[in-house]
């Protein structure tokens, strides 16, 4: 399970589980894989953030993914803060990716691109930012 990409160890425990392995056994391998750094939830939360980031996924979602993923919550802040800069310039890059390099000017079209851009999981001031809803 470990050679194709990093997991956590909640995703692990859980595919053991599924696999009808008794708890003291998951328990016990997780806690050595933990051991040995095999598996590390620090590890695996910067590798999902920065896939997800590369992906055009915002902090919304990426944060609902990893804590779905039983990432600790102080993990999963660390990670997102990470990209604080620079979020505007993801949304930029998603909705530019999406719909083409001009930004509507028909409000239909902007709260089309917005509601695109917030399934994706970007912040709203991001969204504003670059629909140019700031200055309305």
């Amino acid at each position: 399970m470990l050679t194709r990409r990093d997991h956590s160890a909640y995703e692990l425990y859980e595919k053991l589980r599924a696999k009808r392995f008794q708890e003291e056994q998951i328990t016990e391998v997780i806690r050595l894989l933990v051991d040995e750094n095999l598996i590390s939830d620090a590890r695996f939360a910067e590798a999902y953030t920065q896939m997800r980031v590369d992906k055009g996924f915002g902090p919304n979602k990426i944060r609902i993914e990893l804590r779905n993923r039983g990432i600790d919550r102080g993990l999963i802040d660390a990670e997102i803060d990470k990209y604080a800069d620079s979020w505007a310039a993801h949304t930029a890059r998603a909705r530019e990716k999406k719909f083409g390099a001009g930004v509507p000017q028909e409000w239909a079209e902007k709260a089309r691109q917005a509601r695109f851009l917030q399934a994706r999981g970007f912040l709203p001031q991001h969204i504003h930012e670059t629909l140019g809803l700031n200055d309305a």
